[in-house]
């Protein structure tokens, strides 16, 4: 390997790049999930919660509580696994790994009522958004 890119992590450009994933954040040693989602493009699907559209409400949510995370000094992480291009397949294993975190104790954004953006305030709901954060921390201990 080139000596320059030693301590380099690689990630694999893909035209499509399929999988199931879990957005957390990082407290010490523990990582605690907040979102589960699917997608038939990974690295766009990252790009949206950065974007955070008031317009897309599952990216603006999720883009928000990164935010709130973030400002509060948390680690804000992904984890994926490669999946189907089909998506009715990626809808099921979201749902079966949701309902696994679920029954290990964890509070999903996914289960939070969602919003209209023709009709809901952006303020409001990113208040809701903070609220849910907050919950998270607290609940956790951290």
């Amino acid at each position: 390997m080139i000596g320059a890119l030693e301590n380099f992590a690689t990630l694999e450009f893909r035209s499509k790049h399929p999988a199931v994933y879990v957005v957390g954040f990082k407290s010490t040693d523990t990582f605690t999930p907040f979102y589960v989602g699917e997608t038939g493009n990974l690295t766009c699907r990252c790009a949206d919660y950065v974007r955070a559209q008031f317009k897309a409400p599952t990216d603006f949510r999720v883009g928000t509580a990164i935010k709130c995370l973030e400002a509060r000094g948390y680690a804000v992480l992904l984890k994926f696994r490669s999946s189907s291009e089909d998506k009715e397949e990626r809808l099921r294993e979201e749902e079966i790994l949701a309902k696994e975190l679920e029954g290990d104790g964890y509070s999903l954004l996914n289960r939070q009522t969602s919003f209209s953006y023709q009709t809901a305030d952006k303020a409001e709901e990113a208040r809701k958004v903070a609220e849910f954060v907050e919950s998270l921390v607290t609940a956790r201990g951290t």
